[in-house]
């Protein structure tokens, strides 16, 4: 414990860009990091698919998606996904950080919704795991464009890992696995920090809109390319 106290107090009195490691003043990044982080081409407004021109891809008109539009800034690949991973599995918060102060320029305007959510885990895994990194995302933008965090979901069970399961596997997966609590908002955001599937979103969205909501958005970090495909 000593041992991560002294290298957390030598992170705050010497702060270093998350990505090169070179020093640097408060959670940024460097602006060659910057100049690495790639952003989505023309993505399609529904699913991130890229050179969409801006408009809802083929695969978005012919399986409409629950929830009602995507803001994803990059792809996750290169130094996105090393700094998501840092941040992700090893509590690297200066590169979670980094990336939600640079995530609205990079987006560019978005419809702010009247509050956010996040994929909440159980209380076993959550504490099992010690922090849930879509709820810290959550609180990070809640804080940035001023809105409310909606605290009515749960997570009923655990589930299986989603990693290597197909689309339909994850759908089944999923299903009732989440509830609401409490009325939720006419616009709502998840945030999280990858788009893979869309299986999580999906089931939230549908729950959400059973439950009363109009409008549910998903902001995340990232968008994994499609299989077999570059998003470059």
């Amino acid at each position: 414990m000593l041992i991560k106290w002294r290298a957390w107090l030598a992170h705050a009195l010497n702060p270093v860009c998350p990505g090169c490691q070179q020093a640097l003043a408060g959670d940024h990044l460097c602006l060659v990091c910057q100049s690495f982080l790639t952003p989505l081409p023309l993505p399609c407004p529904c699913c991130g698919e890229p050179n969409s021109n801006g408009h809802r891809c083929g695969r978005c008109l012919k399986y409409p998606s629950r929830w009602d539009r995507l803001y994803a800034p990059w792809p996750f690949e290169f130094l996105a996904r090393h700094l998501i991973l840092e941040f992700k599995y090893r509590r690297n918060f200066a590169a979670g950080q980094a990336l939600v102060r640079l995530w609205h320029a990079n987006v560019g305007a978005v419809d702010l919704p009247d509050a956010f959510a996040f994929a909440p885990m159980t209380h076993a895994k959550q504490m099992k795991r010690g922090y849930n990194q879509a709820q810290w995302l959550c609180r990070s933008f809640s804080k940035s464009f001023k809105r409310p965090v909606f605290s009515g979901l749960q997570k009923k069970h655990d589930t299986q890992p989603l990693e290597g399961l197909t689309k339909k596997e994850r759908k089944r997966v999923l299903k009732n696995s989440f509830q609401v609590l409490s009325p939720p908002p006419k616009h709502i955001a998840i945030i999280d920090d990858v788009f893979t599937s869309g299986a999580t979103a999906n089931e939230l969205a549908r729950i959400l809109k059973k439950a009363g909501a109009a409008r549910v958005d998903i902001w995340v970090l990232a968008r994994t390319p499609l299989q077999g495909k570059s998003m470059l």
